[in-house]
């Protein structure tokens, strides 16, 4: 089934458009199928807001992806506005961040913006003979999937087209060793951006597609480290994508947005609590 689109289109606009489903939307739905319902299809809910965190990681992006854009989509906290101790706690400071988040910027002190250009460095380091090579950067891809009919969407960071489709995904981390990075897969649910990323890649090639998570820490020493799904993993994360794209379908056809768990008694453990209490 081919792809309906394949291309570049604004990062907020991507983010703002409910009528495909994202990797992220479906990790909503797969733990709040209320809040998903609320969100992506009555519009009822307030998008999800940014933290620090996650603007970092947006200029990071644009650090490394395009650089030649990044200094329209940030401020630095003049010295002036700030307090003794360096807080931007002074009406001067509030100020100055309301003003440049009307105008669509990121806000941030001096010493923040060092460590996404240090994140940046690593990630050039690490990667920079594949950033390189010619490649697709921030693209979209739109498409349907076969099994349950449930329009999809993706935006990669950056794909090689080769005989095989190759994909980056760039992830800021606390911890960028395997051990720790295997814990952000799971709790962030990026095993289902594996799954999502590779259908939608091979349906708007016709190739097979790998995926790497390029991985960088977001605090000093800021290592940067590339991983991937055992092959094991991946046929788990595309058995457990399928089911949420099921159960997803089966709402949408239903109009019924319940949570599995409603209506029933809920047994709640807390040995493990008092365990660490005796």
């Amino acid at each position: 089934m081919p792809a309906d689109f394949f291309g570049c289109i604004p990062e907020a606009e991507y983010h703002a458009a409910y009528s495909r489903w994202s990797n992220s939307m479906l990790q909503t739905f797969r733990y709040r199928r209320r809040l998903a319902e609320a969100r992506y299809m009555l519009r009822t809910a307030p998008p999800e807001k940014p933290t620090a965190g996650m603007e970092r990681g947006t200029l990071t992006h644009q650090a490394i992806l395009h650089p030649d854009q990044l200094s329209g989509n940030y401020a630095i906290y003049p010295a002036s506005v700030l307090a003794k101790n360096g807080a931007a706690s002074t009406g001067d400071a509030k100020a100055f961040r309301e003003e440049n988040e009307r105008a669509g910027k990121i806000v941030m002190k001096s010493e923040e913006f060092a460590d996404i250009k240090a994140m940046a460095d690593s990630v050039r380091r690490v990667c920079g003979r594949w950033l390189s090579l010619p490649c697709k950067r921030a693209h979209t891809i739109h498409w349907t999937n076969q099994e349950t009919g449930v329009p999809l969407k993706m935006l990669a960071d950056w794909i090689i087209d080769s005989e095989t489709m190759i994909c980056f995904d760039l992830k800021t981390t606390r911890d960028a060793s395997p051990k720790a990075f295997t814990r952000s897969v799971e709790k962030f649910g990026y095993w289902g951006q594996d799954a999502q990323y590779r259908e939608g890649l091979t349906v708007a090639t016709g190739k097979p597609c790998e995926l790497y998570f390029v991985a960088v820490e977001a605090e000093y020493p800021f290592t940067c480290a590339i991983h991937a799904l055992d092959e094991g993993s991946q046929n788990h994360a595309a058995r457990a994508r399928l089911k949420t794209l099921q159960d997803l379908q089966k709402c949408r056809e239903s109009g019924v947005w319940a949570e599995p768990w409603e209506g029933n008694v809920s047994p709640l453990s807390l040995s493990t609590f008092f365990d660490s209490e005796n």
